[in-house]
């Protein structure tokens, strides 16, 4: 719903710069057009054309459409590209607010201070790149957050007779060692390694000053003695 709320935001900001003639006013916009183009229609037609100053991706996606003349000329396949980038953004904008607040008020209120700015609304409203670059950084991380929530979520950890969680912190004890194995092996990415073995954050953590979401730590421990899971700290496990 919210996304496309930004799909009706960004066409409308796109249709206003094209009837005031400003969708093509900064050069960089006409340059985008240019780089698409030559690729295929210029005296050396070949892909070194893309050039190496440039990220390549908008202009391979651009490189159809704009050797039509109109699109060329009123930058039109350009700003399409822009204006679907705008709205993913804003579905991956409220997709991890709300994932991560479980609030659509605050899902809304990201949505809109991202699609009521004006510069990102005129970004996304010509043939530039930066559009394409918010989509697919925010997709991106709320993917990322996905997975690691499904990873998380799928590892079913067995307490250890006699021990309970404790309740209403971010640090869970008793569980089995092999629970924290396979939590290790499946949820736990080789990059998280380094931030597991952070002890003043894993304190921090402990002492409830770091927010529970999204990082959620857990103490390994079999008959009161701690185990180590990982070769440099001491059974902390850092699971999204």
């Amino acid at each position: 719903m919210l996304s496309a709320f930004g799909l009706l935001i960004g066409t409308s900001a796109a249709l206003t710069y094209y009837f005031r003639g400003l969708t093509l006013s900064h050069y960089d916009a006409k340059a985008h057009l240019v780089v698409a183009r030559r690729v295929l229609d210029s005296l050396t037609p070949e892909y070194s054309q893309i050039g190496a100053e440039r990220l390549p991706l908008p202009h391979l996606l651009n490189l159809l459409p704009v050797q039509i003349d109109w699109m060329y000329r009123t930058g039109a396949s350009g700003v399409a590209i822009s204006v679907v980038s705008f709205a993913l953004a804003c579905y991956a904008i409220a997709h991890l607010v709300q994932r991560v607040t479980q609030s659509r008020a605050a899902a809304a209120i990201a949505m809109a201070m991202f699609a009521l700015d004006p510069d990102v609304l005129y970004l996304q409203s010509t043939p530039m790149t930066e559009p394409l670059l918010f989509a697919l950084v925010l997709l991106s991380i709320a993917f990322v957050y996905d997975w690691l929530d499904i990873l998380t979520t799928g590892v079913a950890l067995t307490p250890v007779p006699g021990t309970t969680p404790v309740p209403g912190t971010p640090v869970a004890q008793g569980f089995s060692p092999a629970s924290v194995s396979r939590a290790r092996a499946k949820a736990v990415p080789h990059a998280l390694r380094g931030v597991a073995c952070d002890r003043s954050r894993a304190r921090a953590l402990h002492r409830g000053t770091l927010a529970e979401r999204p990082f959620v730590l857990i103490r390994a421990r079999s008959g009161g003695a701690s185990r180590r899971v990982s070769g440099s700290c001491d059974c902390r496990v850092l699971l999204p």
